[in-house]
């Protein structure tokens, strides 16, 4: 028998005969019973307004105990979305036949929750299906299965884990569905993977044409069991696929650390950039404070032009107000400056208007990029141009690129052999350090030309660049393929040492640059810095 309602976490509603729930302002959730021999459990979402649209995310939970999602049921998750004059929808869920729900008449738990309605929202359903291995028949079971959504981002995210049960193969067999409604029993479109256990040796380039034998294991170890996770793209447009499957997180070496709330401490020496992040109005200084002594980074800062781009409009790809809405918008004031005993002591950031100072609210890291919000909404980053960091995962990120660019640029990467970006002893700044730059990206296989890179205002990702995971990396721009008109992520390498390069952190697993293809120090630039967005992260494949 299903447990009563007040035992499971709110918003999770059990399967049992005549079982209606309300789990937030005018929406109920009912769950029946399947019959014997049924194919699925049926739940039914209905609402009592329906003058307005409305979404609601829904997943299949293991909270009663008395199923096991891969061995008993396909584990179901999705947005729905209500439409004004839709009352009720109704989600099913497929049960696998001889598994203990058919047996037991189909209970299993769904926890249901209203998250905001997105503008151009698109409803996403899926269902995982672990197989059995050949040799036993067993199915895995899927456990700790969470399900995400994040507004800001118009996306969903569906974690889940699960023992491979062949101590051999060490390879979980996924099949992954989706349908077109959360009431379709049978889905439109389905994908079979194969994931193996997690191996550290060699430097694996995943393969575009295969989803087999896949080094997309999350947990980071040897244990015969995979981890892995789901993208669904909840956005109306055509630039994403509807679901992909990601690989693990490329984590960048942290240079610097958080003490406490408020005080970081750096690891290396070496010059900061810092970047006036907001578009808020008057001038601001930025600087560092470390007991009675002050370091001053960016004096009488003035912010970006609204609507100019910055971390959260990077992966927002709403046409207005996302990264393609911030095209001509200058962002705010940035500097570079060399800190004397950088690494010695706890640093706090600071900020003050007219000689008054502003008070801290919040210090974030993401890997060496610090964020600091003062009140007002006053926000500034701080970070050092140490490329990218290396990192345990078996296999090549994957590279994005973003374009509002109007000359047909070339981009590449270019390994370095130091934070500083020295490459063959060669100096940012030095005469002809780009020029050896530009040649260690060509034999590296890791320059594209404009042909590879994407349409004015589309997006192209490249998963199979031979980026070796245990070097840091710069990146170049050739202003419309120009050999002799480069810009490095390495300020220092640029005219009149500017910055042509912002780091938007945007979360915690991904570097993401902005990039103008003019000259900073020409005058003639517009320095809104989304010419090109670069972004390298754990590998993510298009399912469909």
């Amino acid at each position: 028998a299903a447990p009563a309602a007040d035992s499971l976490p709110a918003g999770t509603v059990p399967a049992g005969p005549g079982t209606t729930t309300p789990f937030a302002d005018g929406l109920l959730v009912d769950a029946f019973t399947a019959g014997a021999g049924d194919p699925f459990v049926r739940f039914r979402v209905r609402r009592q307004d329906d003058s307005r649209p409305q979404a609601i995310s829904y997943a299949t939970t293991a909270q009663n105990g008395g199923n096991l999602p891969g061995r008993d049921h396909q584990h179901a998750a999705g947005v729905l979305v209500f439409r004004p004059g839709e009352r009720s929808r109704d989600i099913l869920v497929p049960l696998i036949a001889g598994g203990r729900s058919d047996r037991r008449g189909g209970a299993l738990s769904l926890a249901v929750e209203a998250i905001p309605f997105m503008e151009f929202a698109q409803e996403r359903h899926v269902l995982l299906d672990p197989l059995p291995e050949a040799d036993n028949g067993q199915r895995p079971v899927l456990s700790g299965v969470s399900f995400t959504v994040d507004p800001e981002r118009h996306s969903a995210r569906l974690d889940w884990r699960a023992d491979t049960n062949n101590p051999e193969a060490s390879q979980l067999r996924l099949r992954i569905s989706g349908r077109d409604s959360a009431a379709d029993l049978t889905p439109s479109r389905s994908t079979e993977v194969l994931i193996r256990d997690f191996n550290p040796a060699g430097n694996f380039t995943v393969p575009l044409d295969s989803f087999s034998n896949l080094p997309l294991d999350h947990d980071a170890r040897r244990n015969r069991q995979v981890s892995g996770a789901l993208e669904l793209s909840l956005s109306s447009g055509d630039q994403q696929p509807g679901v992909s499957l990601l690989g693990p997180a490329l984590i960048p070496s942290a240079t610097v650390q958080r003490v406490g709330a408020h005080q970081i401490r750096f690891s290396q020496d070496g010059p900061l950039t810092t970047w006036r992040t907001d578009s808020g109005s008057g001038r601001v200084s930025f600087g560092l404070q470390a007991g009675v002594s002050s370091q001053l980074l960016l004096s009488e800062a003035v912010g970006g032009s609204a609507g100019s781009i910055n971390p959260a409009k990077a992966r927002d790809d709403n046409p207005e107000a996302g990264w393609q809405g911030s095209e001509g918008l200058a962002v705010g004031s940035r500097s570079i400056t060399s800190v004397a005993n950088l690494t010695g002591p706890l640093w706090t950031p600071t900020a003050s208007r007219e000689g008054v100072a502003l008070a801290l609210l919040e210090v974030s890291i993401y890997g060496n990029q610090i964020s600091a919000r003062f009140e007002g909404d006053v926000q500034v980053a701080f970070w050092q141009a140490g490329g990218t960091a290396p990192t345990l995962v078996p296999m090549a990120p994957a590279l994005e690129v973003q374009r509002l660019a109007g000359y047909r640029n070339w981009i590449g990467l270019y390994s370095v052999d130091g934070i500083t970006g020295t490459v063959d002893g060669r100096n940012p700044g030095d005469a002809d350090y780009l020029q050896v730059a530009l040649a260690r990206s060509e034999a590296e296989k890791l320059l594209l030309s404009a042909d590879d890179l994407p349409g004015f205002g589309d997006t192209a990702s490249f998963n199979s660049l031979p980026i070796d995971t245990r070097k840091r990396y710069g990146v170049l721009l050739l202003q419309d393929g120009d050999r002799s008109t480069i810009f490095s992520s390495f300020s220092a390498a640029n005219p009149a040492g500017e910055t042509q390069m912002v780091r938007l952190g945007s979360d915690p697993h991904r570097l993401v640059l902005g990039i103008e293809d003019i000259a900073v120090a020409s005058g003639r630039s517009d320095r809104d810095f989304n010419d090109h967005i670069v972004s390298l992260s754990g590998v993510s494949l298009a399912l469909f």
